[in-house]
């Protein structure tokens, strides 16, 4: 037999068992049209905000510095320590103010004690007085009536003058005394005011922002020693371009966002500083903000002022696709939707800018399912 007669059956098996398991792929079923409602994107007039950037600031803030020369005994504050109105917050040592206190003491209670001693003398020289007036009186009657001679007369009228004259130094003596008592208490209420200059206090209650002195060093006079800021009135104050001079007003209320202290909330304008920054072209507004615990000075701060309405495209926050770094809308052309890429500004009452990718007059999808993929059939809702 003849090989190639052998090998025809077999082939023809092989074949025929190929051919058997081959079967054409059936066509992929066609996409059901998604009902939705489409709408025509239009312009519509969308308020501009305009941004006021600046720092938070204490209304009142003040450097507490020391007015005696002395070595600092001690500092009862730190950085970040709140202190109440009147509390000591620095102590400070001098031997001389003390001394210059007992010294200025001493001679008030001396000028005292002569004080006494003018009164007794004026006393006794009332007394004395009173007796030679009586005398010249009763010398006076007898010379009336010739009982008396002339010399024995005008010897009691001399001792009539020479008791008024004692009267008259003793009173000017109490004069003298009185002026040094006085002296003498202004010299003490001096001492005790320089004596009070050891012992600095806070003038208001509020927090310590830094400290530039510590226990052992010299003060002097005017030297800073603690930085005090008060916390029942901070402040924003905010840069804003000059195109809004004319709409800030004294007294409006602006939102103002810290968002350090988490702080979301209106404050009232207070001052508008009337000078412009050449080189920013922008001008300050200083701006109220409630009492909070969170708030320090320097915390960086933003007010947003309505400036005037500009016309743009704007969709419903629903119309808006988010996946990572991209935000699409479903627009409708030719009776299937497509993801657009668009760019989107502010949000604002439920709805999100359109600042490119969609133009006025296209057909867009304002709240498309989640089931919704790119080219899928559209059915208009009616």
């Amino acid at each position: 037999m003849k090989p190639t007669a052998l090998l025809t059956p077999m082939l023809a098996l092989i074949l025929a068992g190929c051919g058997g398991s081959h079967t054409e792929k059936a066509p992929a079923p066609a996409a059901q049209a998604v009902r939705a409602e489409v709408t025509a994107a239009a312009t519509m007039p969308w308020p501009r905000r305009v941004e006021g950037m600046g720092t938070v600031e204490p209304r009142v803030e003040s450097i507490l510095a020391a007015k005696a020369m002395g070595y600092i005994q001690a500092i009862h504050a730190r950085e970040g320590d709140r202190v109440s109105a009147g509390q000591t917050l620095v102590e400070i040592s001098a031997r001389e103010l003390n001394a210059g206190v007992e010294q200025a003491r001493a001679t008030q209670q001396e000028a005292r004690s002569a004080q006494m001693e003018a009164d007794n003398a004026i006393a006794a020289a009332e007394a004395q007085a009173a007796l030679a007036r009586a005398t010249h009186q009763r010398m006076r009657n007898l010379h009336d009536r010739k009982s008396l001679s002339d010399q024995e007369f005008d010897e009691a009228s001399a001792r009539l003058a020479a008791a008024e004259a004692g009267l008259r130094m003793a009173q000017a003596r109490k004069q003298q005394v009185s002026g040094k008592i006085a002296q003498a208490s202004a010299a003490v209420a001096a001492a005790e005011s320089q004596l009070s200059y050891l012992r600095i206090t806070a003038p208001y209650a509020g927090i310590v922002t830094a400290r530039m002195a510590e226990p052992g060093g010299l003060a002097s006079p005017g030297m800073p020693l603690l930085k005090l800021e008060q916390t029942s009135g901070y402040r924003l104050v905010a840069s804003f371009p000059e195109s809004v001079l004319g709409q800030v007003k004294l007294g409006m209320k602006i939102p103002v966002e810290i968002a350090a202290a988490g702080i979301a909330a209106e404050g009232a304008v207070v001052e508008i500083v009337p000078r412009l920054d050449p080189q920013a072209r922008t001008f300050p507004v200083k701006i109220s903000l409630p009492p909070d615990s969170l708030l320090r000075g320097g915390l960086f701060g933003v007010a947003h002022l309505t400036g005037e309405a500009a016309g743009v495209i704007a969709v419903p926050t629903s119309a808006v696709r988010t996946n990572g770094q991209l935000t699409t809308v479903f627009v409708v052309e030719d009776g299937r939707a497509h993801g657009r890429m668009v760019q989107l500004g502010e949000e604002r009452g439920g709805a999100r800018e359109v600042m490119a990718g969609l133009s006025a007059g296209e057909r867009y999808l304002p709240d498309p399912p989640a089931s919704l993929r790119d080219g899928d059939p559209v059915e208009v809702s009616q």
